[in-house]
């Protein structure tokens, strides 16, 4: 669930998730104190970018960031867009109550679709890795189109509230652990953002940003000598 002003009222509303498909709400707006759904009752539609948000399946993992830099709160979310259940879809913000579809990834969200979805959602990490005032997204695992992957990855900001196309953050050796929770943190106080991927079992990893002015490359460490192990 995301918390975030939708309508530009003041108040705070929610965006809803859910890893078991449709729910009877995606949206609850809050109309001065008093929580109310958003109606499912007509068709779902299709994705298609710059179009007005409507009726769409919202699966587990949800976001609520400004991509654009507008003022206004956006959403990135798990969806069933392009027919596809590992999709994750942009919305932009009007600042009116509604949303403009923005971009749609396909075979990208690491969970999937149905109610065991939950054990392996990923969290949504979200700062600027590269410094150019826009907010990146990291995650720690990631599906490609050839299967599920255990490796997280960057997807950068173009500067137009667009992100890129996800890139690998660690290599075989330095990502190779299934990991659900990672963070982003200026671990090392030199005004770059760095990354902690927590390992479900076996070693969890810092990737240190170095820095480098319009990029986003990492140094892996070991962020522990002691590894985890799942209960």
């Amino acid at each position: 669930m995301v918390a975030i002003d939708i309508q530009g009222d003041g108040y705070t509303d929610f965006v809803i998730g859910d890893a078991g498909g449709p729910d009877s709400s995606t949206f609850m707006l809050n109309n001065k104190g008093v929580l109310t759904g958003s109606s499912k009752a007509g068709a779902y539609t299709n994705f298609v970018s710059g179009s007005t948000v409507g009726n769409y399946v919202s699966l587990i993992e949800a976001s609520g960031v400004d991509l654009n830099n507008d003022g206004k709160v956006d959403i990135a979310q798990h969806t069933t867009n392009g027919g596809n259940n590992n999709a994750l879809s942009t919305m932009f913000n009007q600042g009116n109550g509604s949303f403009t579809w923005g971009q749609n990834f396909t075979n990208t969200m690491y969970s999937g679709y149905g109610s065991g979805a939950a054990s392996s959602a990923v969290s949504m990490t979200w700062a600027d890795f590269n410094g150019d005032g826009y907010m990146d997204l990291y995650m720690s695992m990631s599906r490609t189109s050839s299967g599920t992957s255990q490796g997280g990855v960057l997807m950068l900001n173009d500067g137009s509230g667009n992100l890129l196309a996800g890139t690998a953050v660690g290599t075989a050796t330095t990502d190779k652990f299934v990991g659900n929770v990672s963070v982003a943190v200026d671990w090392n106080l030199d005004g770059n953002m760095d990354i902690i991927k927590l390992a479900n079992s076996g070693q969890s990893y810092l990737y240190t940003n170095d820095g480098l002015a319009g990029t986003a490359s990492f140094t892996a460490s070991k962020f522990s000598t002691a590894t985890s192990t799942q209960v």
